[in-house]
Order: C-alpha cells, then structure tokens, then sequence
C-alpha cells in the first residue's frame, strides 16, 4: 500500500470519529442530567478514539518494517492501548469529572468511523477532493 493512501485512511478515520461526535452531541444535550459533563465525556471519548487511531497506526507501521515477532508486537500495543483506556475508565468514573457513559458512545465513534470508512472514500473520490 502507498503512504498516500494510509495516510487517507488515517484522516478519513479521525474525521469519522468527529462527525459521529458532532451528530451525537444533540441528543447527549437531551438525553443527559449534567449536560456539561455528557458534552466533556463525548469529547474525551472522541479524544481517546482519535488517540487510539493514531497509535493503532503508528504500530502498524512500525511492525511493518519489523524482521520478525510482528503479531507479538501488535498484540501487546492492543493491550496497552485497552489498558490505558480501562484507566482512563477507572479515573473518570472514581472522580466523577465526566459522563463515563458519554465517554463510551465517544470511543464508539472510532466504530463507526472504520464501518463508514468506504462511504467516505466513495464520496471523496467521486467529488475529487
């Protein structure tokens, strides 16, 4: 693959992330009691997912120049990035600083991002931008 289109790949990923976060902000503004600390959870949530996309490619591209144990190399970057976020869980939800929940439908945004990744390509390259 070209670094041309990784690097589509991993913008069109962040750019998913944010639009799902900007469509779910209404109805967290609804939905939730404290809409300041929904919004905050969203947008964490949105942070980690983007985080976790610019690491899940940076260890790709690392195991891809690697001589050999890449799949070991991989499986333990998944668990330290599961790690960090159980962390961030445990931290967020013993302060109370925001939402826990809003901060899942967040890192869901990561989710939804990789499933519509085609619709947005399709759109892109038939619109030439």
């Amino acid at each position: 693959m070209s670094e041309k289109y990784e690097s589509k790949t991993l913008l069109f990923l962040i750019i998913g992330i944010w639009v799902f976060c900007i469509c779910v902000t209404p109805p967290v503004l609804l939905i939730c009691k404290d809409r300041l600390r929904g919004e905050l959870g969203l947008v964490a949530g949105a942070l980690i997912a983007t985080a976790m996309v610019i690491n899940m490619n940076a260890t790709v591209q690392r195991a891809i120049h690697m001589e050999e144990h890449q799949s070991a190399f991989c499986a333990w970057s998944a668990v330290g990035r599961l790690l960090v976020v159980a962390a961030l869980f445990v931290l967020f939800g013993i302060t109370g600083w925001l939402n826990i929940v809003t901060m899942l439908v967040g890192i869901f945004g990561l989710k939804i991002s990789a499933y519509a990744q085609p619709l947005f390509i399709k759109f892109f390259q038939k619109n030439k931008l």
